[in-house]
């Protein structure tokens, strides 16, 4: 379902002249994989409405939003959904994190024309591509209303 993206992540590498005297190389700590896993894991059960699989992946307290937001419309006309999706960048702050979603997501009603938004950036800030986490026995996703 999902295929890795070319080029994402990458980027130009600092050039470095050499020096006569040492210095410290700092590195950053990785970010916990995990809530990756579980930021990915939650929306492509969201997008293949299996409601069932993301509740557990839902911070308890916020379980009940997106069991109304599984009500749908009542139509029962709900659009295909297709993601070609993977992790971007995950960023942890204590208990919580934030993780972006790089890669392409397509809606279609009907059979009509598929309708289609990307993102390449692994830094995006944008809601539709970042999915936010708390640390409550393992990774759990919150909604984070009226932030932005």
């Amino acid at each position: 379902m999902a295929a890795a993206l070319p080029g994402c992540g990458g980027g130009a590498q600092p050039v470095t002249t050499p020096s006569a005297t040492a210095t410290a190389t700092v590195t950053q700590a990785p970010a916990d994989p995990e809530a990756g896993r579980v930021a990915l894991a939650y929306l492509r059960a969201v997008l293949r409405n299996d409601y069932d699989a993301a509740v557990p992946l839902v911070a308890s307290e916020q379980r009940q939003v997106l069991k109304a937001l599984a009500l749908g419309d009542w139509t029962g006309r709900r659009p295909k959904v297709t993601a070609d999706v993977e992790v971007g960048e995950v960023q942890v702050n204590g208990n919580r994190a934030s993780v972006s979603i790089v890669g392409r997501l397509c809606r279609s009603v009907a059979g009509g024309a598929p309708d289609c938004v990307k993102n390449d950036d692994p830094r995006t800030d944008s809601p539709m591509f970042r999915v936010s986490l708390v640390k409550q026995r393992g990774w759990k996703v919150v909604y984070n209303f009226g932030e932005g």
